[in-house]
């Protein structure tokens, strides 16, 4: 992907690789991306940690129980959420990309994460 405000960078680069995840998504059930898409994503969470009280409120119980599904899986098997990164900055590439990753499920996975 372009660098962002580069002269090769497209409005939207996001949109593109939502359709190669959908894509892919009619033929495989798993999936991992390579790279960082020259985003920036600073301490931005990349997965939804969900609040009991607010989705119990609105009445998307089984929601919050999917979602806390993978907070749990993150506890039980030793995952550590908490990431170092060597982004000081955030970019809008980073919003995006954290937005798309938390559409699709899908998490980073450096070195550091896991123990």
């Amino acid at each position: 992907m372009p660098p962002e405000n580069s002269k090769y960078a497209l409005e939207d680069p996001y949109v593109i690789l939502q359709k190669g995840i959908d894509m892919l998504c009619k033929s495989y059930s798993h999936m991992r991306c390579f790279g960082d898409f020259n985003s920036r994503i600073r301490h931005l969470q990349d997965y939804i940690e969900p609040y009991c009280e607010i989705f119990s409120e609105i009445q998307l119980n089984e929601l919050y129980n999917d979602l806390n599904a993978d907070v749990t899986h993150f506890d039980t098997t030793h995952i550590c959420t908490q990431m170092s990164h060597t982004d000081h900055v955030g970019n809008n590439y980073g919003y995006r990309f954290i937005d798309v990753l938390k559409l699709n499920n899908m998490y980073i996975v450096v070195c550091v994460t896991l123990h």
